[in-house]
């Protein structure tokens, strides 16, 4: 828990679904799949919120598969071209929900794919940054990115704005102090 408890992007993140299938019947339960008078039945797939299929597949009641975010299709598209990815309408928070998984789903491959995934991803991310006084239009480019990554590139961007300003001199300006700017008397 720790200092996740208060921030909203662990909390979003959290809220991702996770094909989940019950490994029992559950009696009053069918609510879940939609059906207010009916059981939830043994190996029913339904859609569970990180934080409730967490509780559930630690204490055996539920058996969890690897969301579309991370299945084949994606895999081959990022070891395609990790950069051309739209992670973004994937899912927003990929690399928060992908690292939240890792120690749920059975993938001995899921680490290595978000590791090399974002460090292919981040030189072209400084690359927006550095060239940000460039007029261009970078919608595009932001909307594909992930939560992360968007954090990146906002600190990045932030980052250049200022050295620019120190570089004209824009920036703070340093004074004489008060203190020093007296005359002595002595």
């Amino acid at each position: 828990m720790g200092d996740e408890y208060w921030d909203l992007d662990a909390i979003l993140a959290e809220q991702q679904k996770l094909p989940s299938f019950f490994r029992m019947d559950v009696p009053g339960y069918g609510f879940l799949e939609g059906n207010l008078d009916v059981d939830l039945a043994a190996n029913t797939r339904i859609e569970l919120p990180y934080w409730l299929a967490e509780h559930l597949a630690l204490n055996d009641y539920i058996d969890l598969e690897l969301p579309k975010c991370f299945g084949h299709r994606v895999r081959n598209d990022l070891n395609a071209s990790p950069t051309s990815v739209n992670l973004g309408s994937l899912c927003s928070y990929y690399y928060r929900f992908g690292v939240k998984i890792i120690n749920l789903v059975v993938d001995a491959m899921l680490p290595d794919i978000l590791a090399d995934a974002f460090i292919a991803r981040l030189p072209l991310i400084m690359d927006y940054t550095q060239t940000s006084r460039l007029r261009t239009d970078r919608s595009e480019f932001i909307y594909s990115l992930d939560e992360t990554e968007k954090e990146l590139y906002k600190t990045g961007h932030e980052s250049v704005t200022a050295m620019a300003q120190w570089d004209q001199r824009k920036a703070v300006r340093i004074h004489t102090a008060e203190v020093l700017r007296r005359e002595r008397t002595m």
